[in-house]
């Protein structure tokens, strides 16, 4: 694991924490795929028992889902071995095995899931990237258990969040619990909507701030998580919020690193592996 996350992360607690006594001998590979000002940063890693035994991180260019997680598998099952089931953290929200992802991204009428199963012949466990991270910033820590995990990457004008509530993951009956941006799509000038090269602060931070407050009235959280290059002050995103809501009701605010958020999502996409692997021996 990454020495900067030693710290953050004890990925056997939180597995323990997880799913309790439950043992699992398979082998799975987690993937993470973070968009970032025109670029792909994907992460994957190989756990065996919950242990990590190979990681690499690639740089890919703009988003091709399809395209860029069969690289990896490709790569992987030459690297690593084989492999008994794989999660992909993915941006947008999934439903069905669908991606509701721009259309030059990924296409919307393939089921990924599916497709991927077919094809390397292992179960696929498909999360959106910013709900697999605040499932494993849950999970590495004992003292919340509310938890809104926000992500609005470098160059983006539509931010992702992701809720734990009352200490599991809440995606809705749809999975688009969290899914900021159908508010966003009517605030943000239509223009701005698909903007993939913003480097206003000011935008980001008046973006971050109406998400959060939006947010922080429907779940009341303990935490909020801040990943976002454009913010990282998080006293002056409170000054902001507290111009709205009362500072008594304000919860703690912490900023991630990219780093940090993409270590958070291959735990939690290996944990929702785990809970696959064990709903499939009950």
């Amino acid at each position: 694991m990454c020495q900067i996350m030693q710290e953050l992360i004890d990925e056997d607690r939180a597995i323990a924490k997880a799913l309790g006594e439950i043992k699992s001998r398979e082998r799975i590979l987690a993937l993470v795929l973070m968009p970032f000002a025109g670029r792909t940063r994907i992460a994957y890693r190989l756990y065996e028992q919950g242990t990590p035994l190979k990681a690499e991180t690639v740089i890919k260019g703009r988003l091709d889902v399809r395209k860029d997680i069969e690289d990896i598998l490709d790569t992987a099952a030459c690297r690593f071995g084989p492999y008994d089931i794989v999660g992909i953290a993915t941006p947008g929200s999934v439903w069905q095995g669908h991606l509701d992802l721009d259309s030059t991204m990924v296409d919307p009428e393939l089921d990924l899931a599916g497709y991927l199963e077919e094809r390397y012949g292992v179960p696929a466990v498909i999360t959106n990237n910013v709900n697999a991270a605040a499932l494993g910033f849950y999970a590495q820590q004992d003292k919340y258990r509310n938890i809104v995990f926000l992500s609005l990457p470098r160059g983006y004008s539509i931010c992702g969040m992701g809720l734990v509530l009352d200490g599991r993951l809440h995606q809705g009956c749809h999975n688009i619990a969290g899914e900021i941006k159908y508010l966003l799509y009517s605030i943000l000038p239509q223009e701005e909507w698909y903007q993939h090269h913003l480097t206003d602060r000011t935008k980001s931070l008046e973006t971050i701030d109406v998400s959060l407050r939006a947010a922080l009235a429907m779940t009341d959280p303990e935490l909020v998580c801040v990943r976002s290059e454009m913010v990282t002050d998080m006293e002056v995103l409170r000054q902001k919020l507290a111009a709205y809501i009362p500072e008594k009701y304000l919860p703690n605010l912490q900023h991630i690193r990219d780093d940090e958020m993409s270590e958070l999502a291959l735990l939690g996409q290996m944990i929702l592996c785990l809970e696959k692997l064990a709903e499939g021996e009950a």
